[in-house]
Order: structure tokens, then sequence, then C-alpha cells
């Protein structure tokens, strides 16, 4: 077990995540409160990011113009990545180099998620993604405005109604933007949205 991987297993700050993203929920009270936080903190971001070219968004290059290194480490399967923030030391996310290209990408927009949240409040942080047997650290909104904020910085509603609108299936808006196709699907369901000539799954 290598440095990376030793926090990562801790078993204290660990978090379960499932699905890249929930399914529609209705908007009120706190939920919708916090939706509308991380999709507003994600499109200052995107807009701040002059490197932008085509609809795909670079998280990582997000992250490193935050200050906030990226690595790839050899992780179990089970594990998506983790962030790390300690004082005097710039912060890491690490990624599962064992997941495709898209899947990390998805990741990293995850983690950078939470970064942009916790980072505001604290400066020793430390969680781990996993794709089971964990519990959630930080309560609901919390990971409720890290996955809003993927989704909202990966796949900007604004440009998903484009190519929605130029009859794009998901098949063809996942390879735009850079993402695994179940995200695609499960953006567009949160966005009450269907690909023309084919049902989101």
């Amino acid at each position: 077990m290598n440095s990376l991987t030793a926090p990562v297993r801790l078993r204290q700050r660990r978090t379960k995540v499932q699905i890249p993203w929930s399914p529609p929920v209705k908007e009120i009270g706190m939920r919708s409160k916090v939706r509308k936080e991380a999709e507003k903190d994600a499109k200052r971001l995107v807009k701040a990011d002059f490197s932008r070219s085509g609809f795909a968004v670079e998280p990582v290059g997000i992250a490193n113009r935050l200050g906030v290194q990226v690595r790839e480490a050899s992780l179990d399967e089970d594990v998506f990545g983790g962030l790390f923030l300690k004082p005097g030391v710039d912060p890491k996310v690490v990624l599962n180099r064992r997941h495709s290209f898209f899947r990390r990408r998805l990741t990293c927009a995850l983690e950078l998620g939470h970064y942009v949240r916790m980072s505001a409040t604290t400066n020793a942080y430390k969680r781990a993604d996993l794709t089971e047997g964990s519990e959630q650290i930080g309560g609901e909104s919390e990971e409720l405005y890290a996955l809003e904020f993927a989704g909202s910085l990966l796949m900007p509603k604004e440009d998903v109604k484009i190519l929605a609108d130029l009859w794009m299936d998901d098949l063809e808006m996942a390879l735009r933007f850079r993402v695994p196709r179940e995200a695609m699907q499960i953006r567009l369901r949160s966005l009450g949205m269907r690909a023309p000539g084919r049902a989101a799954a």
C-alpha cells in the first residue's frame, strides 16, 4: 500500500458514490438552493476558463489554475479518486489511473466541486469517493453540491440545449463533452431533457 492508497482506504472520511448524478428531484427548500449555488459556481469557473475550445471543458486545467494539483495513482478498482487539503500544502486531487479518461475527467470535476465548497471554510479536509461500502460525510447537501457542480461544469445547461436543438443523441453529446455516456444520460434527465430520437436510459 503506497502513501496515496493509505489515506484513501481510511474508514473515516470516506464517501459513497454510486452514480455520478442523482435522478431529477423537486427543487424545493435546501435542495434547490444547493443546486443553484453549485450551478452558479460552475458557470463562474467556465466563464473564467479562457483556454476552452469547443464544448469540452478541461477540469484538470481549471484545477491547476486554482492551485490544485491533480495526480493519478493506481488505486483499488472501487476508488474513483480523492481530495486532500492540508494547511501550508497545495491541495491535491487524486484520480484512479485504472479508470477511463472520460471517467477520470468526471471524477476530477466532482472533486473540484468538493474543493470549491470545502476550501471556503476549511484548509484541513480529506475524502475519497468509492463505488460502495462506506458512509457519506458532510451531509447530503455537500454531496448534492458536488454532483450538481460537476454536471454544470462539464455539461453546461446552455450547451446541452444547443446540442439537443441540433438533434444530437446522448452518445454524440457524450463525445462532444468528453464524459461517459451514462453521465450524459443522467445529466439530460436532471435537466428534464431527452436526446432527440432516443430516450435517455
